[in-house]
């Protein structure tokens, strides 16, 4: 995806955090595109970065370097005023805890219909009746966030982040607390909202199983994008099998049940950088100065022999 064609432009960000007398390094060069109505999981483990492209992507930050565009908008350099309409208007957040949604003196059609009268929008009863009924909680709409279970305060908290109609919406382990049948039916309503509204969305989310529900993930390792896996149609015959593929039967398929596989590819950054997984360096023996050869149609990489300075004269191993 170009980015002329992306609604979510992110290139070579870094994020540098001061934190005393030192400076922690959360993102550094990093690129992400999303499109309109696109569903993109990030994964990655504690510390790589995760939850500061989440703030930066909903105008909460700025980056140390490198750009963001949403819908065009240039988040770095608009402004902070523009930056606050952009955070009111054009993206909605739904958190983890339901705290962090919902106020627990209002019912759940008050708590949808509040950034609506914020707004000053006409009619923000009926818009917020008509966000719950979307979310199946039509008949729930006077019910206190106390009254409902963790699954539909989750819902209440996706309509709240719906109402204001954003481009994007921004989640942040939005089923971390919710069991796996419910979170089926989380993810059916974000996919829903992604079809029918157009709505792009970038989740946060410790859970393996993300691919199953989303159309890509973006695996961060170090504050770049290393990785990524997508959902594709599987081929009817496979003779050999596709590698590093997962079907529905192993829990990460398609949850609508169409036949999906999964494609587990790595990402090339936009100055040429790539991070081999830990599992590719250590079976193959790369570490530290390589070789790299074009071979035809695909590269070469070959470890340096320390003894004489040159590649080894083995076979190598093929990109």
């Amino acid at each position: 995806m170009g980015i002329g064609s992306s609604l979510v432009a992110c290139r070579s960000l870094v994020k540098v955090y001061r934190i005393g007398d030192g400076e922690v390094l959360a993102l550094q060069g990093l690129d992400l595109d999303v499109g309109a109505g696109e569903m993109v999981g990030v994964v990655g483990a504690s510390g790589s970065g995760k939850s500061t492209l989440l703030t930066l992507l909903g105008g909460l930050g700025t980056p140390t370097a490198g750009s963001i565009e949403v819908g065009g908008l240039d988040l770095v350099n608009c402004g902070a005023l523009r930056r606050d309409r952009y955070r009111r208007e054009q993206v909605g957040f739904v958190w983890q805890h339901s705290h962090q949604n919902l106020l627990a003196d209002l019912d759940a059609v008050e708590n949808v219909a509040l950034p609506l009268v914020r707004a000053g929008r006409r009619n923000p009863s009926r818009r917020a009746a008509e966000l719950l009924d979307l979310v199946g909680l039509g008949d729930r709409l006077h019910s206190r966030p106390a009254r409902l279970s963790g699954g539909e305060q989750a819902r209440v908290g996706l309509a709240v982040a719906l109402a204001l109609e954003p481009q994007l919406l921004l989640a942040d382990e939005p089923t971390g607390e919710l069991d796996r049948a419910t979170t089926d039916v989380m993810f059916a309503l974000m996919r829903r909202v992604s079809a029918e509204q157009g709505v792009a969305q970038v989740i946060v989310s410790h859970d393996d199983d993300l691919v199953g529900y989303v159309d890509r993930v973006i695996g961060i390792r170090d504050g770049r994008t290393a990785t990524e896996s997508m959902r594709v149609d599987a081929p009817e015959q496979s003779p050999g099998g596709l590698s590093g593929a997962a079907g529905p039967s192993d829990g990460r398929g398609d949850r609508d049940g169409d036949q999906r596989v999964v494609a587990h590819t790595l990402v090339v950054d936009a100055v040429g950088r790539v991070q081999l997984p830990a599992e590719i360096i250590e079976t193959l023996g790369i570490a530290g100065r390589v070789s790299a050869d074009i071979i035809d149609d695909h590269a070469r990489l070959r470890p340096i022999d320390t003894d004489t300075g040159l590649p080894r004269t083995s076979n190598g191993n093929d990109l």
